[in-house]
This record gives structure tokens, sequence and C-alpha cells, in this order.
């Protein structure tokens, strides 16, 4: 009979083999993707507004920083205090809504407390003024972080004389020059417009029970093909008939694509994997400043769609 000593042995050599070739972003669920540690990755996470691109971001950067990783974030979309005040709000569990309103009951005066401690310690960079990749270029070399990301790509502004697919396309193939000379994982969010996401609901192809597969590798736009790895963020729960939500892996090295289900409380701005969370899988009853936002946000992006149509008839 074996004994469990040996069969613990092989065991922690696989995962001890694994976790020194991957980098892991905290969430199990996502790591599956294996991204290399040591091969230097550029990651896009994309998807249209308001679905949690920046929540997504700082809550794998709060479970790097549990693991004392070294990181850089640029923003392009928010000042730096306020990216703190929404790390607060997923390190110390404190609602959002009460750091920027300063409606602090003693329990959550306790919590900030104890989260400022930690966050002393954390060896994280956040810059909210740079806009040009030679300077975030500058500022990589200089720091040599263990990951980077990036919010957003839309942000940049670079030369004025050129197209602006053409200057994304340039700061993504500098990005991934960047990502390989360093050995790290660049983690870059992606506005994409109903226009765009309508093109890809069309272009994605159908397998032999008539469900919609992941959207094929060569359908995807010129960013995307700069990039390693594409993770497309949907969250379900804007509407009536599901709350989880969805990353779809549609670019992975070549290797099978697939969907990863995530938790997210909107209150502290932060996600979860399905088991730190299992509250959450029930579905909530929307209030009625839920329904009115979720209705102001599907007419926006209708008439943004009417728009997209007439420019391109």
């Amino acid at each position: 009979m074996l004994k469990k000593e040996q069969i613990d042995d092989v065991f922690d050599k696989i995962i001890e083999v694994y976790e020194e070739k991957h980098f892991k972003t905290g969430f199990h669920d996502l790591d599956f993707i294996r991204i290399p540690k040591k091969e230097g990755t550029l990651i896009t996470i994309e998807s249209r507004p308001i679905m949690g691109k920046t929540s997504l971001i700082l809550s794998i950067i709060w479970k790097l920083m549990k693991e004392n990783k070294k990181v850089l974030l640029f923003s392009t979309e928010e000042t730096s205090e306020n990216l703190i005040k929404r790390l607060a709000s997923i390190n110390g569990e404190i609602k959002y809504q009460k750091l920027i309103d300063f409606r602090l009951q003693a329990d959550d005066w306790k919590k900030l407390s104890d989260t400022i401690g930690e966050m002393y310690n954390w060896d994280l960079r956040i810059s909210d003024n740079m806009f040009n990749i030679k300077q975030i270029e500058r500022e990589i070399y200089k720091h040599k972080p263990e990951a980077v990301f990036i919010d957003s790509l839309q942000g940049f502004d670079e030369e004025k004389n050129i197209d602006r697919t053409e200057q994304f396309e340039r700061i993504m193939t500098r990005l991934k020059i960047i990502a390989k000379k360093m050995n790290i994982p660049i983690f870059i969010t992606i506005h994409l417009t109903q226009n765009e996401l309508d093109k890809r609901e069309k272009d994605r192809p159908t397998d032999v029970l008539g469900r919609k597969a992941s959207i094929l590798l060569n359908k995807l736009g010129t960013i995307d093909k700069n990039a390693d790895i594409v993770l497309y963020l949907h969250r379900d729960y804007y509407y009536p008939d599901s709350r989880k939500p969805t990353i779809t892996v549609e670019k992975n090295f070549g290797r099978t694509n697939a969907e990863v289900y995530l938790q997210f409380d909107p209150a502290f701005g932060k996600f979860y994997t399905m088991l730190e969370r299992p509250d959450l899988l029930e579905n909530r009853k929307l209030s009625l400043k839920d329904k009115i936002f979720m209705a102001l946000h599907d007419m926006l992006y209708d008439i943004e769609h009417r728009l997209d149509a007439d420019k391109n008839s």
C-alpha cells in the first residue's frame, strides 16, 4: 500500500513545478489559462464599458499584494486617489459608497485603520499621469515589477497625425516587446463599442449542438492579434436571467478556449472565485436604482449602435 507521505511528495513536486512556470492571478479558475511566468505575456481584458474591467484588475492586484508581489499600475481613466480608495474598499471590504461619501461608522473606521496598515506594506506603484507609451516603458524598466496593469488602451495620447487604430497597434506591439524583454505579464484593458460586440457575435461560429463557440482567432481585431491572451468580460447580472460574471478566454497561445465564472460584489467593487462567495450565486432582487441604471445603460448603447450603423451605411 502506498504511504500518504509518498503520494503527498509526488503531488507537492507537481504543484511546485507548476508554480515555478506559471504566473498566478490568485483566481484559481482563471489560472487554468496558464500564464507563463518567465516568457513575457501580453494579456487584454476587453468588454463594453461599465462591465468591471477596472474592478477585475484591482481585484487581481489585491490578490498579488497578498503574495508580496511587486506591481505597477498605470491608469489613464482614474486618479491615483480614487484607485487607492477602491483598493481600500476591496482590501477591507468597506462599502465604497461610504468611503466617497464620508459616511463611515465605528466598525468601518476599524476596518479602514487595519486596511491602511496593510496597504503601507504593499509594493505597488500607481501612476495616473502617464499617457504615452515611452513614459510607461521607462517606468517599467526603472522599477522592474513582477506584473504591470494598464487601464486603459483608449486613454493613450500618442501621435496626432496617424489613425487611432494604427496608434493602438503600435502601442500593443511595443507592450508585447516590453513584456518579452522583461519576462513579465502585462495586462491592459480595452473598451469595446456595441458595434464591435455585434460584429464579434455575428462572426462567432456555432458548434454541432447549436451553441455559440468562442470567437475564432482570425475574427479578432488587429489590436487583439498582438495579444498573447484575450479575455472578454461580461457581467450577465445586468440582465434579469443570470447573475454570474463571465470571462471568455478568446485567445490563449493556441490552447482550447473556455469560459471562467466569477462572483462580483458591487458594494466593494470586488471579484471573487465561485467558492469564496457562494452567497452571491443566488439571484438578488434589483433595486429601483439598479433597474433605472440598467435601462439607461442599455438605452445609451442602443443609441451608440444606431449611430455606428448610420456611419457605416
